[in-house]
């Protein structure tokens, strides 16, 4: 500190290393009941074991600056690097800078009485993500297994050399602030894009299958993708009442997000169940047939019908026309549609803290608009 200017530094270093080692023995009939040991048992049936270890380090920096409480400004710096990367891609860069400024200690509000705090913050920063992929995802993996007797490879997992950390990327613009003495309040705006994300990506049956000679197809890790969230963050609570022994605090909070897949690799889109990745669309947004309804003659369900098969939904006697409109009775010959998000357009929660003395009761009701859930039955 010197005079009005104050300044605040961080240098780390942080590591991880973990390692694990199991031994599994199944067998039966134990000579004494009352040693649990694998010596103990007479009938062996199998075993296995496994070891496993995972290390991390990362170089972390951090600096802040204000001056006279008025004008804030940050800056982060960290490099890590993960034992679930190839060395050529083990290390990732990551950094963030903020600031803020404080306008209730300008000339121009210090002298409102009704307004105790105001401020405006911005902040850009990136964090570094491995932890959706397994301990080895880099490396070709193989399981041990019998072949006519003798011991053999299969192979489980492919090489993914290329695959490094995903990224997150988040915005943020907010105004906060306390009236009154009674009421909190805070406005912000986000935008959190995610990019290089870690995907096990299909690959033809003609790149093997797994189990070998089987007929799943072996999967690759890949960097692939980019999704954005996005929307406003809203909140405020007030004190309703506030004396010596008395407090009722209620607030509410409401996050409005939009989110969209921005990139997909070469634009194709991914079939993920009754959902589909599509670039331009929700992350989580339902892709299946339309239910239209009950056919009241026959208690059938009737659902949209891809007119490319109404020939085949016909010879196979699950055409129904009602008012000269096609149905299908059997989704085989239906037309899949976007069919509305899964996720919420608005959500949240309303609290209620009543406190007296030091006794309090807390209350949190929560809340989401919008969003559409899958009936199987």
């Amino acid at each position: 500190e010197f005079g009005k200017h104050n300044i605040d530094a961080l240098v780390g270093y942080e590591s991880m290393e973990y390692n694990s080692e199991s031994v599994y023995a199944l067998g039966y009939n134990m000579y004494n009941d009352k040693n649990w040991t694998v010596g103990n048992v007479i009938d062996k049936i199998n075993g296995s074991g496994s070891f496993s270890e995972i290390a991390r380090i990362g170089l972390l920096s951090r600096v802040s600056y204000d001056f006279d409480t008025k004008y804030y400004v940050s800056a982060s710096y960290r490099r890590d690097a993960s034992s679930r990367f190839h060395p050529d891609n083990r290390w990732g860069n990551f950094f963030s800078v903020g600031t803020r400024w404080n306008m209730k200690r300008e000339a121009f509000l210090e002298d409102i009485d009704w307004i105790n705090s105001l401020s405006l913050r911005a902040s850009y920063g990136e964090v570094g993500n491995n932890m959706g992929i397994g301990l080895y995802a880099y490396q070709a993996l193989y399981e041990i297994t019998t072949n006519g007797g003798d011991a053999g490879l299969l192979k489980s997992q492919l090489a993914a050399n290329d695959v490094k950390w995903e990224t997150t990327q988040n915005i943020d613009v907010a105004v906060e602030g306390r009236l009154f003495d009674r009421m909190n309040f805070s406005v912000g705006y986000f935008n959190k894009r995610s990019k290089d994300l870690l995907f096990e990506v299909k690959l033809p049956l003609s790149a093997g299958s797994y189990p070998s000679g089987g007929t799943m197809n072996m999967t690759q890790l890949q960097n692939i993708g980019t999704i954005s969230n996005r929307g406003f963050e809203i909140a405020a609570d007030v004190d309703i009442i506030k004396t010596r022994d008395w407090t009722w605090n209620v607030g509410v909070d409401a996050t409005i997000l939009d989110s969209e897949i921005i990139k997909l690799p070469n634009g194709e889109d991914i079939l993920n169940g009754t959902q589909k990745y599509s670039e331009g669309h929700p992350v989580r947004e339902w892709f299946t047939y339309h239910f239209e309804g009950v056919d009241q003659m026959t208690g059938r369900s009737l659902y949209t019908i891809d007119p490319e098969q109404k020939a085949a939904a016909e010879k196979a006697g699950a055409l129904v026309t009602i008012n000269g409109q096609d149905y299908t009775t059997v989704t085989t010959y239906g037309m899949k549609d976007w069919c509305g998000k899964a996720t919420p357009s608005v959500y949240g929660a309303i609290t209620s803290n009543l406190t007296w003395k030091d006794l309090s009761l807390g209350m949190t009701f929560t809340y989401s608009l919008g969003g559409k859930v899958y009936d199987s039955s």
